[in-house]
């Protein structure tokens, strides 16, 4: 099929919550929040809404994609972006623009690069493979780099229900990033080993009840409570409401708990609560966790989807 007989068509990309407390850089958890590039003809094109800095990284990741296989459309094309997905917040923004922008792209220039390849650029795009594992392939992710590879597993993600305190403000994970220790105490890291792993083991098991131990972070989130004082409270308060886990999301500002069917509205309250308390302003949400990565989405009927990658 030419590049004119694909379009227009769109990709939808989830947001997604990274590092889970003790599995910084690794784990990671898409959400049923979702963001649509839709990709038409230049002449055809509508602006989108939402964040035109999302809008821009998904431009540069697709040219990221024409870089990389030396070949650009053989037609003029159009993005346009809308974003549920508020940014800065640790919610994976940046990943679901850039998947959306590579996934287009490759599907652009006839589908050349794997779904191994598309993890790669991307997670060379964000920087850390998490939320790249996640954004794309949906579910619970563990990834890991090995040689010049990122490598990802893929988990159905749990049956439960998502918890979010999105605060007013957020902050770029660049500028988080600058706070967290160049180095940790071995019984830290070892610490923190045995506790991702319960991550890994709650989710092959269906136990739930792991996920507090699994929790209980030493590596990134004693050095961000530094600034973003209302964490600890806040992910106390969540537990004192019923939540069966809880930690800040991504880099922050959000902070995310896991809950019962039933039960979020009630600990997504309780947190924006602990965080109002601390003079923190801060909206509540409540979202699912999806099995489901970036995905194309065929006009005119956009009925039936095609995932991509696989």
């Amino acid at each position: 099929m030419s590049d004119a007989g694909l379009m227009p068509f769109s990709v939808t990309a989830p947001a997604s919550s990274a590092n889970l407390a003790t599995g910084f850089d690794t784990l990671a958890l898409a959400l049923d929040l979702r963001l649509r590039l839709r990709v038409t003809g230049a002449r055809e094109g509508a602006a989108g809404r939402g964040d035109n800095g999302l809008l821009r990284l998904a431009e540069g990741a697709a040219a990221a994609v024409y870089r990389r296989v030396g070949r650009e459309p053989d037609v003029a094309v159009r993005f346009a972006l809308d974003s549920p997905i508020p940014a800065g917040r640790g919610l994976g923004s940046s990943a679901a623009a850039q998947a959306a922008g590579i996934v287009a792209a490759n599907l652009l220039v006839g589908g050349p690069l794997s779904d191994g390849d598309l993890l790669d650029l991307l997670a060379e795009l964000e920087g850390h493979g998490d939320n790249a594992a996640a954004a794309l392939f949906g579910g619970l992710t563990w990834s890991w780099r090995e040689g010049e590879h990122t490598r990802a597993l893929t988990f159905q993600p749990p049956p439960l229900e998502v918890a979010l305190a999105v605060p007013r403000h957020g902050i770029a994970t660049s500028r988080s990033r600058t706070r967290l220790p160049h180095s940790v105490a071995l019984e830290d890291a070892v610490h923190n080993l045995q506790r991702a792993g319960l991550w890994l083991a709650a989710a092959a098991a269906g136990d739930w009840n792991l996920l507090w131990a699994a929790a209980d972070d030493r590596l990134h989130q004693p050095a961000r409570s530094r600034q973003m004082t209302y964490l600890q409270p806040t992910i106390a308060a969540a537990r004192t409401a019923g939540a069966l886990f809880a930690a800040l999301s991504g880099s922050g500002t959000s902070v995310m708990a896991l809950t019962r069917p039933g039960e979020s509205r009630a600990v997504a309250e309780a947190m924006v609560a602990a965080m109002a308390a601390l003079g923190v302003a801060a909206t509540p949400r409540r979202v699912r966790p999806s099995p489901h990565g970036t995905r194309v989405w065929r006009a005119p009927a956009e009925a039936a989807a095609r995932t991509a990658p696989a």
